[in-house]
């Protein structure tokens, strides 16, 4: 008993809970769990593929939650109750990095920074 109890306090420091978990997805955590919309309108798709159905648009400047992404391509994000995945390179940390066309009086007026606005696609 003694033994094993040695062993233990020997290989417990260099054991780390975050290295024994595992994923069976690629996506990755961010820092920050939002993201604002750096385009005039995003499509939110079902998959992480272009050539994936869009189940709804994204307007421009809108605040999306960031569930994870793979490696820097696509973001699997959520917007209101839709969740869906959208290109990485549309996305900015914060709202006043969006540099895309944007009705910047209407976002105000609607929520700031916490705007969010969601349409449906159309065909």
């Amino acid at each position: 008993m003694r033994h094993l109890l040695l062993c233990l306090a020997c290989w417990l420091p260099l054991w780390h809970p975050a290295q024994a978990q595992t994923s069976d997805s690629t996506l990755t955590q961010r820092s920050s769990p939002y993201r604002y919309v750096n385009a005039t309108s995003l499509k939110l798709r079902s998959r992480p593929d272009a050539e994936a159905a869009a189940s709804a648009t994204i307007v421009g400047a809108s605040r999306v939650q960031l569930l994870g992404e793979d490696e820097g391509s696509w973001s699997h994000v959520q917007v209101a109750a839709v969740s869906g995945y959208v290109k990485s390179e549309y996305l900015v940390e914060e709202q006043d990095q969006v540099s895309a066309d944007i009705d910047w009086t209407a976002v105000e007026a609607t929520g700031g920074t916490a705007y969010s606005s969601l349409a449906p696609t159309s065909s």
